[in-house]
């Protein structure tokens, strides 16, 4: 009788350990970590990822073109890990790496396919002298789906007293679009991720606090809190990413805007919920650069919860 294995069932997104032995050549109080990453599906090897014991740190290595590692750490750590940006991250804690041991672990994973994500509630708002008039156009970086008032190769618009934008002869708080994207995903910088996990119940300080530092005001920060603190809060805990103007730009929608700001700030929020407590092993918090409204200035919002 011949057993078949189905591809749909091959186990992927997890570690082996294929061998753990005794090595005397090993230093005293240090373990040897080798392996390999390759998919579980073509069996070919994943080159470029990370793996080791912390980001935070830089402990960690490289994996060859063969998806080959090999690294030292310390036979007190616990925590072991593989991440690339196309395959997601594999953990391995509370591990019992023992002084001068040779461990070799495979970690078999699989390419993360990506749904569309829904770019939500970017909402534009225009500050300056009452009856400036503004063109906006944006270079949206996915399919746009939804703009109010309605978007028809851009706004033409004038501002009006505290801030109300008149397009069309209606009066808006602010202009609103909406788009969906393919591959949209927390940013990557030199291997770590700028961002913040965070315990749902503190949401909405958490967001207070940084939309604050960023530049926000009363009620920009109000909008903000009361469309996304809600849907984090359906989670026990979060990853967050914020993407600041030239990123902004870069990844989500660039801007062209005549006359030029005198000031411009725009920042989109991704994040990803979880019922368990796994932070991730890849976050470094970022600092950002002090913002100051003066004349003509631009506010824009948005973001994204990634599935």
């Amino acid at each position: 009788m011949v057993n078949t294995v189905y591809a749909e069932f091959i186990p992927t997104q997890i570690y082996q350990v294929i061998s753990d032995v005794k090595a005397d050549s090993i230093p005293a109080g240090m373990c040897l970590v080798k392996g390999k990453v390759y998919e579980g599906y073509s069996q070919n090897p994943v080159e470029l990822a990370f793996v080791g014991t912390s980001y935070v740190e830089r402990k960690y290595v490289i994996t060859n073109e063969k998806g080959e590692y090999e690294m030292l750490i310390g036979a007190s750590d616990t925590l072991f890990y593989f991440y690339h940006s196309s395959y997601g991250e594999i953990l391995i804690t509370d591990f019992d790496f023992k002084s001068q041991h040779v461990v070799t672990i495979d970690f078999i994973t699989k390419e993360v396919v990506e749904a569309p994500i829904m770019v939500e509630k970017p909402v534009i708002y225009l500050y300056g002298e009452e009856n400036l008039r503004v063109k906006v156009q944006l270079d949206f970086k996915g399919d746009l789906l939804f703009s109010y008032p309605s978007y028809d190769q851009g706004w033409d618009c004038r501002i009006l007293e505290k801030g109300k934008i008149e397009v069309d002869r209606n009066v808006y708080p602010y202009l609103f679009w909406e788009s969906k994207q393919e591959n949209l995903n927390f940013k990557l910088n030199i291997g770590s991720v700028d961002g913040f996990y965070i315990n749902t119940d503190s949401t909405i300080h958490f967001l207070e606090q940084k939309l604050t530092l960023l530049g926000l005001n009363f009620t920009e920060m109000t909008d903000f809190i009361t469309y996304w603190a809600p849907r984090m809060e359906k989670f026990q805990f979060a990853t967050v990413q914020f993407l600041i103007d030239d990123s902004y730009d870069k990844n989500i929608a660039g801007i062209q805007v005549s006359p030029k700001p005198d000031a411009q700030r725009r920042i989109f929020m991704i994040f990803q919920g979880y019922d368990q407590n796994v932070p991730p092993n890849f976050l470094v918090e970022p600092s950002w650069l002090d913002f100051e409204r003066k004349g003509f200035t631009l506010i824009e919002w948005g973001g994204a919860e990634l599935n």
